[in-house]
């Protein structure tokens, strides 16, 4: 689907896969939300946060969408990073040398968006498709992600990246300690 819609509609093929993953993922969450609740018989908030994602994800990755890790270390801070392990978009189309999971971003931004109740965006900063072993993206702010996808434009790596946000994570408790 991917490739004949770059056949289309070319760079903006991204986009529309990232559109379409972010509706996807609203709905989605949505449907989690009534279905946890009726089978688990508690609100989603009031469960475990990473039992609550696994429950969600396990079904995906049950039909081919691939595993993953998320690292909630800096969920304070607003974002997070998810691992994507055996992209079925990454491994369809092979080493293209750029980021092609777009389908994957839009999916992560619209159900952390609903499962948050807030605004956020997507972005991969690694891929398989790229000669990575995995597929890593950033959600968060939609500043914090344009920031990314700058960074990554102009060659750094998703370990500058996340150095940079630590950096900036650590700068940040350093103003609180020393007001």
């Amino acid at each position: 689907m991917q490739k004949g819609l770059e056949h289309e509609v070319g760079e903006a093929s991204g986009w529309l896969m990232y559109l379409i993953g972010k509706e996807w993922g609203q709905a989605d969450a949505e449907e989690f939300k009534v279905w946890f609740q009726e089978d688990y018989g508690l609100h989603f908030k009031d469960a475990a946060l990473r039992f609550a994602l696994e429950t969600w994800w396990w079904p995906l990755t049950a039909q081919g969408w691939g595993k993953w890790e998320v690292d909630l270390s800096s969920i304070k801070e607003g974002f997070l990073f998810i691992d994507l392990f055996d992209s079925a978009v990454a491994k369809s189309l092979g080493d293209v040398g750029k980021p092609v999971c777009f389908l994957y971003a839009g999916l992560f931004a619209g159900f952390f968006s609903s499962f948050f109740e807030r605004s956020l965006s997507s972005t991969e900063i690694q891929c398989y498709s790229m000669g990575n072993d995995f597929c890593r993206f950033l959600i968060g702010s939609e500043k914090r992600v344009k920031a990314a996808e700058f960074w990554l434009t102009s060659g750094a790596t998703a370990s500058d990246i996340e150095d940079r946000f630590q950096a900036i994570r650590s700068e940040a408790e350093l103003s609180k300690i020393g007001n």
